[in-house]
């Protein structure tokens, strides 16, 4: 799914398993970066394909079993690092099997910022529909019931090909130029799509 694709690829966080502790006792995993990106990998893995769950692999091979199927089919070439004012972080990839046809944006941060930057929203059955003032209120309230559990909720989003800015496109060779200035990045993560 494409929640799946970003949480794998929009995400500088490890999950590292141990097949055996010292003392012979059960497999073990570890995180390294960050507790909330590594959060999301261990979330990717749970929603993984049912058959690698069920597979004679060891915990060091699952894991990061589905997020590296994932990264096998993307090209992650460039990173709009986090930053506290914006409180997002992005990344423009291309999918490998098709050249630079399939080209995104891919976003996670805070709901509260990164959702008025979208504009669109994609429906469970792979609709994109406009992101109207009905589903906003809607969805900002699923996110106020989860906040008022005291869970963190992160915001995901994405922006095609079609709506990327000519310049972040990796066969125009530009985008590394453009992205040294991180105070434009804010500006590349408008007309997003929520997933």
């Amino acid at each position: 799914s494409e929640a799946c694709t970003i949480m794998a690829l929009c995400n500088d966080a490890r999950l590292i398993g141990v097949d055996s502790t010292e003392d012979g006792t059960t497999a073990q995993y570890m995180i390294e970066g960050e507790p909330t990106e590594a959060s999301l990998l261990s979330l990717l893995e749970k929603l993984g394909p049912e058959s690698a769950r069920k597979s004679s692999l060891k915990p060091s091979q699952l894991a990061s079993e589905y997020r590296g199927h994932i990264l096998n089919s993307w090209d992650r070439y460039a990173t709009l690092e986090f930053d506290r004012k914006r409180k997002s972080m992005s990344v423009l990839c291309s999918r490998m099997d098709s050249g630079s046809e399939d080209i995104k944006l891919l976003c996670k941060g805070a709901p509260n910022m990164l959702l008025k930057r979208c504009t669109k929203v994609k429906l469970r059955d792979g609709n994109v529909v406009p992101l109207t003032l009905d589903l906003r209120d809607k969805i900002d309230t699923t996110i106020s019931s989860i906040g008022n559990r005291a869970l963190r909720c992160i915001c995901l989003a994405v922006k095609e090909r079609e709506s990327l800015e000519p310049q972040l496109r990796k066969e125009e060779g530009s985008y590394t130029e453009v992205l040294k200035d991180s105070s434009q990045y804010e500006s590349f993560e408008t007309d997003l799509t929520f997933v």
